[in-house]
């Protein structure tokens, strides 16, 4: 029964194409045409990885908007028809009817339109950093739900047209068809649906805590892989696949015919993200400090001596950047033509989260205690003393300075006092709750 299962979730016996190799592989531009109603002319509109939001109108492209992250247009026959909403990467959600952009609400980390012909076609939902999920049919919001950590409509098409999952901070997966919420699945840490256009396509995949990865292709669930410590679906020449880490430091992928091993000793990996140089390429870090890349032809390395990495988030001033963080302090950035140092002396750095005050920040903290931020032109100090940060979920930046005092930043002139005589801190909660663990042993949790 399992293997059953297993063979209709994973489509055992397909193969993967890939379509070109190489950094010259770049995604192709495919706008797509969409008839706005209350507009004259048929407007195609498409999202660079820079943030730039361009129409085609009047035989022309011309940019729109700026800073942007997704966008979206209304489904015709309900209140949005002919609305286009745009995310910026600061949290704000702008509309434009044809006459210009309006700010709808703020603090915004993610937001989608309902499926066309479900329950929720008429609907607008929108997350909000702080974990409320917010819904609006057109006569105003009303929050449908808290602690959220994410949500996802299924894929048109498939099994999972009709029904909207949202997972909760405490690992609870919800499930509504529009008659009510059902719980799924508990002691969730991700999910995800399958690229559409790919055997993956009608394919949810669940990750546990305890490292079972299921999958289920709406007739029940399966075990696709175990001891997985997260997985992700593949973009560019990669998203025919899904990539799968696992505790021992294996590095699998699927293309919909079973795991393989595609590296060793692996740390973490990261997909390069789409409309940037990086969106053919997987990255890999390994235990021995090996940063490696792959845009199909096996693995490279392209640093040695690395601890941590990240990729720039789109819409930001490092969109399409990389960073690399090596052991004896190097904090280098790379554009896709070989690394350049950033910033010495660094011990750890992060970006800012999406949809917050801080969504264009880069943070590094040095050896001495000096935490910086950058928000393109070059590092500035926010603090000094500081012994460790947190970058929240919920919009705040959150710094335990050497003597003991948490402070908790909502932006670069404006802080408050959160704790004295702290000696760690972690995040948990999905994020949204930091962990201060004081000198007597007792342990608060604030907000973040």
């Amino acid at each position: 029964m399992i293997r059953s299962l297993l063979r209709e979730s994973l489509r055992i016996g397909r193969t993967r194409t890939i379509p070109g190799h190489g950094r010259s592989a770049r995604r192709r531009f495919r706008p797509a045409a969409l008839n706005l109603e209350g507009r004259q002319l048929l407007s195609a509109f498409t999202l660079d990885g820079s943030g730039n939001l361009w129409e085609y109108a009047h035989a022309r492209w011309q940019i729109i908007d700026t800073g942007v992250t997704s966008f979206a247009v209304g489904n015709p026959g309900t209140a949005f028809a002919g609305d286009l909403l745009d995310l910026h990467s600061n949290g704000v959600l702008s509309a434009n009817s044809g006459s210009g952009f309006v700010a709808w609400d703020s603090g915004v980390t993610s937001f989608a339109f309902g499926n066309p012909g479900t329950a929720f076609a008429g609907d607008l939902l929108v997350l909000q950093a702080n974990g409320v999920l917010l819904a609006n049919a057109g006569s105003g919001w009303a929050a449908w739900d808290s602690d959220v950590a994410s949500f996802a409509f299924g894929n048109p098409g498939t099994a999972f047209a009709s029904d909207l999952l949202v997972l909760q901070a405490n690992g609870v997966l919800l499930a509504n068809a529009g008659s009510g919420w059902a719980a799924w699945d508990s002691s969730v840490t991700s999910f995800a649906f399958g690229n559409p256009g790919t055997a993956f396509a009608g394919d949810l995949l669940v990750l546990q805590s305890n490292g079972v990865l299921l999958a289920n292709a709406g007739s029940g669930w399966a075990t696709a892989d175990c001891g997985v410590t997260s997985f992700a679906f593949g973009k560019g020449i990669w998203s025919n696949g899904v990539f799968a880490l696992k505790g021992d430091g294996e590095l699998q992928e699927s293309v919909g015919n079973g795991f393989c091993d595609i590296d060793t000793c692996v740390t973490s990996f990261a997909v390069g993200h789409s409309g940037t140089s990086w969106v053919n390429s997987v990255f890999a870090l390994r235990s021995d400090g090996e940063l490696q890349e792959s845009v199909g032809h096996g693995f490279c390395d392209i640093d040695t001596c690395v601890n941590s990495f990240a990729l720039g988030n789109n819409g930001t001033p490092w969109s399409g950047d990389l960073f690399a963080l090596r052991n004896d302090g190097e904090l280098q950035e790379s554009a896709g033509s070989g690394f350049c140092d950033s910033a010495t002396c660094v011990t750890s750095f992060a970006l800012g989260n999406l949809g917050s005050a801080w969504a264009g920040s880069l943070f590094a903290l040095r050896s001495d205690g000096e935490l910086m931020d950058s928000v393109g032109n070059g590092f500035c100090d926010l603090d000094t003393g500081v012994k460790s940060f947190l970058v929240g979920r919920g919009g705040y930046l959150d710094v335990l300075e050497c003597g003991g005092n948490l402070w908790q930043y909502s932006g670069v002139c404006a802080r408050s006092l959160l704790d004295q005589s702290v000696q760690s801190i972690w995040l948990g909660d999905a994020g949204f709750i930091v962990n201060a663990l004081e000198w007597c042993g007792n342990v608060r949790q604030f907000a973040t």
